[in-house]
């Protein structure tokens, strides 16, 4: 299932090669998934895609609707650590 994302926020991915990629919020899914089985392997995983959509509302794409991979990094991993999740 395909979240819409709003229009203001990120359309393109530039990753660390600056290549753009355009902008798919199941790979942010697909990452905390994955964080979660490796760092809390026998607890419950919480909802992937209200975590991602926190993570999509939080970022701010510059005038060609692109977010540096990096940033999508760090906004991540901080909105994991609000929720409580710091391991």
């Amino acid at each position: 299932m395909q979240t819409k994302v709003r229009s203001d926020v990120v359309v393109w991915i530039r990753k660390r090669s600056s290549d753009l990629q355009e902008f798919d919020i199941r790979k942010i899914k697909k990452a905390m998934g994955c964080a979660f089985l490796d760092t809390q392997p026998f607890h419950e995983i919480p909802n992937l895609q209200e975590l991602a959509e926190e993570v999509v509302e939080k970022l701010e794409p510059d005038n060609s609707g692109a977010v540096d991979i990096e940033v999508v990094q760090d906004v991540v991993e901080n909105t994991l650590m609000d929720r409580g999740f710091n391991d």
